[in-house]
């Protein structure tokens, strides 16, 4: 059954960002005592104020004193001097700010600037690893635009014949992947990766991209995200969009998209899980054939999907995305017969 639904407005539950903090103070008890009068450490242990627009889950983790404090900034990004400070601080704090980076700018601003009043001495964010002295941190945050958010949270990554980013789940955007490398690699990932976070466009297999007018477009397909697995801060729940060869033409893009409800990855998932043992792909198919569908605005399926904090498996490409993650998902256990199903075997075993 088909049925079609109009865009309309979601909220972005499931985005966070993971701030991991160095700071001056030995305990949430001496942060509270330094904090600016504005700002407070409520009973559930939140960090919140009044006019700041969100409430941050907050712990504090000591210095285990073995140079790990260091070593989590040293990527070059903090001279020597910081990473001696950083590697000295008594904790650090970890803060999760429910939201995107771009969205809540100007409410992370305010709470890092109390904060670094407080003692903090820098900021990482754990999507992708990437962080900065304070001032460094600061400088950034209070730019607010998608060059200076982008550098603060994502980084990218070379191998021998590729290269992609990390951390663009801090704006519940997919992350980037091209086969290049060095400087022209880099040229694809950030104007991609900034095209997203200024434009917010929206994506799918078969669409090209481009850096400039002068560039061949390369066709992108969206694949779910497997470098880092699933409840790791890094993995990217949006998934990875990969840049293929240069080529001219695209693939036409439907008006309206499937969307599975259930979705797609959780039904395979139940079935898998029901059946005790991998799916073949015959019965993938036939699940995906059989599933119930919502015809959708893009648009509509985007803030669904950043409502719920994950991309589905693209339906046409099913086998491929399924397989992709089926290494990462833990082994299916064979169902457990309840005592009324083994009583009945048993009185058949008895029968003569």
């Amino acid at each position: 059954m088909v049925r079609r639904m109009a865009a309309t407005p979601a909220a972005r539950a499931h985005t966070c960002v993971t701030l991991f903090v160095p700071t001056a103070r030995k305990s949430l008890k001496d942060l509270a005592k330094k904090l600016p009068k504005a700002f407070r450490i409520a009973a559930d242990g939140a960090l919140e104020a009044d006019d700041l627009g969100l409430r941050a889950s907050l712990h504090f983790e000591p210095n285990p004193e073995d140079g790990s404090f260091a070593e989590a900034f040293s990527f070059g990004t903090c001279s020597d001097e910081d990473l001696a400070l950083i590697d000295s601080a008594p904790g650090a704090l970890v803060l999760e700010l429910p939201g995107e980076l771009h969205s809540f700018q100007a409410a992370i601003a305010k709470l890092t600037h109390a904060l670094h009043q407080a003692g903090a001495i820098a900021f990482r964010i754990e999507q992708s690893k990437a962080g900065y002295s304070a001032a460094t941190w600061l400088k950034l945050i209070d730019d607010g635009g998608p060059h200076a958010l982008y550098r603060l949270a994502v980084i990218g990554l070379g191998g021998q014949s590729e290269a992609r980013t990390i951390g663009m789940h801090a704006f519940s955007c997919p992350d980037v992947e091209i086969e290049a490398t060095g400087a022209e690699a880099q040229r694809w990932l950030d104007s991609f990766a900034l095209y997203q976070i200024a434009e917010d466009p929206l994506l799918g297999s078969g669409q090209t991209f481009a850096p400039d007018a002068e560039t061949q477009r390369r066709v992108m397909e969206w694949w779910p995200d497997t470098m880092y697995p699933e409840g790791h801060a890094c993995h990217n729940p949006f998934g990875v969009l990969r840049l293929g060869p240069p080529a001219t033409n695209g693939r036409p893009q439907a008006k309206l998209r499937m969307n599975f409800v259930p979705p797609l990855r959780a039904l395979l998932e139940a079935a898998r899980d029901k059946k005790g043992a991998a799916l073949s792909d015959d019965e993938v198919l036939s699940l995906r054939d059989q599933g119930v569908c919502i015809a959708m605005e893009p648009g509509a399926v985007r803030e669904l999907e950043r409502s719920r904090g994950y991309v589905d498996l693209d339906a046409e490409r099913v086998l491929e995305c399924w397989h992709a993650i089926e290494e990462s998902l833990e082994p299916p256990a064979p169902e457990e017969a309840d005592e009324a199903e083994l009583a009945d075997e048993a009185e058949e075993a008895d029968e003569p």
